[in-house]
């Protein structure tokens, strides 16, 4: 079954937006088609590594400026 719709439903999603080039967003959609995925999900899993990487690599001190 493809999840192609409504992943920003889901009780711990936050909708966020890109900007993008017309035909860059055109190959993002069809790159989330031919995986099976909702646009927002593919930019998620995407970007989840990066944030990982930014986690892991960030000083400690930080984490008090932006609270819980």
């Amino acid at each position: 079954m493809r999840a192609l719709c409504c992943g920003y439903q889901r009780k711990e999603a936050v909708p966020e937006y890109v900007t993008l080039a017309k035909t860059e967003r055109e190959d993002l959609e069809r790159m989330a088609y031919e995986r099976g995925l909702y646009l927002g999900d593919l930019i998620g899993t995407l970007l989840k590594p990066e944030i990982a990487k930014w986690r892991k690599n960030r000083p400690v001190e930080h984490d008090a400026d932006l609270g819980p």
